[in-house]
């Protein structure tokens, strides 16, 4: 043995004594090669029922002269040993004379958990020797195949029957107080029964005859299943070639079916056909030459009835506009309202009818007849706070407006003062900035239905350039159609001499947002003017208050717009 420990002897295997629940399965003397000490190593296994708790051996050195040295008693202590469970691998036992080559040993006393005590110092210790193995005692491959099938793989040894102790095909060694062993639970009794080599061999005759008539059963079957299929197949052969026979007769017979079929379907088709062409074009197309004319006429109101039966829906639209128009001209509103209503024309052709009332009752002379650079009065002008409107009465009063511009009946108008007058920006992100989420609340809150109908929506662009540094690297457009807006920078410049009678040459004389916005480094900042000065702020994340003075156009003609449709669309 290499390494700390040097091997110099070995007890001879399984040593035994009668009536001794307890077996000495090994023992070896090992040298210490780092101090010269000589030591004894046991394994003993428990064979008892009772947990064993104590053990005492005897150890016995002798000298390699032959001579005995000095003994040594040896307790294995404070243990809880159950059957079958070896122990002290170990606990060495030491002896006392270095010289010691060799050495018999023997149990003196053994304790159990139950209280009892085994002894017999005069006991015989004798070695059982190897277990003999199976293949060994029958030396036949199928006798021995036929043992593993009657007791199972783990059967590798012949069972020994000894004085008191018997050892297992498992090889493990029992007491006589049971014939089952305690590892595998084999009965020794039925183990030495299959064992023996006339029961074998007929057991083996037996099992190849099974086989054989479980081989001629299994080939019996083969060929029954083999002719079922065949007859099966047979079958569905002579079922295929009805089944053709019977299709080929039917067939014949729809053809003969078929051929007055046609002749009967041809001619309804020509009666169809010609039911068809006068319901679906001759007499659509007379319809619509009545609504044209009609039409031409300016008998507008029975030109959409027509114009409605043929399904010309956009016609029949414009022919009902057109009528509403005639009844505008003429100031009958509340018939042409009820006219559109019956219609199902869209609402903003009701709106349009509302405006040109409201025009030509004189309610909105004052703008109508204002000049660029004029003051007027124009819807309430409600506080927010906070984002929030303070909804007091008595906090909302008069708007008023400058006439920064104007396209004949259209005037574009810019409040005097901010509708925004406490708080921060309420934008969170960028989509939130261009859908004028503020302008649309101050929308809501301001006008009247009046008024509301002389505001266009109209379309406008908002820049966003992107900047690297202080290069320009690129700019979009994003546009977006909105009643209330707020100027770019270009309009500022553009209207700022127009109002110079106002505040001091100053259009804006608040931190107000214009539209447009910049990017740097991945932050937006909106485009304000401060002081009359354009400046960026972070209002996406920055505290600062800030302004909305909104811009709007408003329409003061008095004329039917007959456009309302396409702007629907």
């Amino acid at each position: 043995m290499s390494g700390r420990y040097t091997e110099l002897f070995r007890l001879p295997s399984a040593l035994i004594c009668e009536e001794c629940p307890v077996v000495i399965e090994a023992g070896t003397l090992l040298k210490d090669n780092a101090n010269g000490h000589v030591l004894a190593q046991l394994k003993l296994t428990n064979l008892s029922n009772q947990n064993l708790i104590a053990c005492k051996v005897l150890v016995k050195p002798v000298n390699p002269y032959g001579a005995a040295t000095e003994n040594v008693e040896f307790h294995y202590l404070d243990m809880n040993v159950s059957k079958g469970v070896p122990f002290g691998t170990r606990q060495p036992i030491y002896l006392p004379d270095d010289s010691s080559r060799s050495y018999d040993v023997s149990i003196l006393e053994i304790a159990f958990d139950d209280g009892s005590v085994w002894n017999n110092e005069a006991s015989k210790w004798i070695s059982i020797g190897d277990q003999a193995k199976i293949s060994e005692y029958l030396y036949d491959a199928d006798l021995e195949e036929q043992f593993y099938i009657e007791e199972g793989k783990g059967a590798l040894f012949v069972p020994e029957r000894h004085t008191s102790h018997w050892r297992c095909t498992c090889g493990a060694l029992n007491l006589y107080d049971s014939n089952a062993c305690y590892k595998c639970n084999r009965n020794i009794i039925s183990v030495e029964e299959h064992l023996n080599k006339q029961y074998l061999t007929e057991r083996l005759a037996l099992r190849r005859e099974e086989n054989e008539r479980l081989e001629q059963e299994r080939v019996a079957r083969a060929e029954e299943e083999k002719k079922k299929i065949e007859e099966e197949r047979r079958k569905k052969e002579e079922e295929r070639r009805k089944k053709e026979e019977e299709k080929r007769h039917e067939l014949e017979l729809k053809r003969n079916k078929a051929k007055n079929i046609i002749i009967i379907v041809a001619t309804c088709v020509i009666l169809c056909g010609i039911s068809i062409v006068f319901y679906k074009v001759v007499l659509p197309k007379i319809w619509y030459q009545k609504a044209e004319s009609l039409e031409k006429k300016g008998d507008y109101e029975k030109a959409f009835v027509y114009y409605d039966k043929i399904g010309k829906d956009e016609e029949a639209e414009n022919a009902a506009i057109l009528h509403i128009k005639d009844l505008v001209l003429d100031n009958k509103f509340q018939e042409a309202r009820l006219y559109a209503q019956t219609k199902k024309l869209p609402q903003e052709v009701e709106n349009e009818i509302f405006r040109i009332e409201s025009i030509k009752s004189g309610m909105f002379d004052e703008i109508k007849n204002a000049e660029i650079g004029d003051n007027v009065t124009f819807g309430k002008r409600p506080i927010f706070k906070n984002g929030v409107k303070i909804n007091n009465n008595k906090n909302d009063y008069p708007a008023e407006w400058f006439v920064v511009d104007r396209d004949n009946d259209k005037v574009l108008l810019l409040a005097s003062m901010p509708y925004w007058d406490v708080g921060t920006c309420k934008y969170d992100t960028l989509d939130e900035y261009l859908d004028n989420g503020e302008l649309k609340e101050i929308y809501d809150n301001a006008f009247t239905k009046e008024e509301k109908s002389l505001v266009i929506e109209s379309e406008h662009e908002i820049e966003i350039v992107r900047y690297n540094g202080i290069r320009k690297i690129e700019s979009l457009t994003e546009k977006k159609r909105n009643k209330l807006f707020s100027l770019s920078i270009e309009e500022v410049e553009k209207y700022r001499y127009r109002l110079s009678t106002f505040e001091k040459n100053d259009i804006y004389r608040y931190k107000s947002v214009l539209r447009g916005i910049r990017e740097l480094e991945e932050d937006y900042y909106l485009i304000v003017l401060d002081n009359n000065k354009a400046k960026y702020l972070n209002s996406f994340t920055n505290s600062e208050s800030l302004r909305y003075q909104p811009a709007m156009w408003v329409d003061l003609s008095s004329d039917f717009n007959e456009s309302v449709l396409e702007n629907h669309e």
